[in-house]
């Protein structure tokens, strides 16, 4: 079964994280909502060599998209800041 690490926050607000199994990512978001956290990012960890590797390189781009500033696309009528956001790819 998949394993996934966490970044939340509770109830209350006070950040969280941790490590929790579920068969898919969908089931780990489900899992974690259904205990009150509010998910800010959740990464799928894999085993064997190379690993760590894997989920540094993740967490890096997770941290390098939340620092970068939101840009307007080319031609767009939208204001910056303004696209769409999917929090569950």
């Amino acid at each position: 079964m998949p394993s996934f690490s966490y970044a939340a926050r509770d109830r209350a607000g006070a950040a969280t994280s941790g490590h929790l199994d579920a068969p898919t990512r969908r089931d780990a978001l489900r899992s974690l909502s259904a205990r009150g956290m509010n998910v800010v990012s959740l990464t799928e960890l894999t085993s064997g060599p190379g690993a760590a590797a894997k989920g540094a390189k993740t967490e890096k781009a997770a941290a390098a998209k939340s620092t970068a500033k939101p840009r307007s696309p080319q031609g767009s009528s939208r204001p910056a800041g303004s696209e769409k956001v999917s929090l569950f790819h």
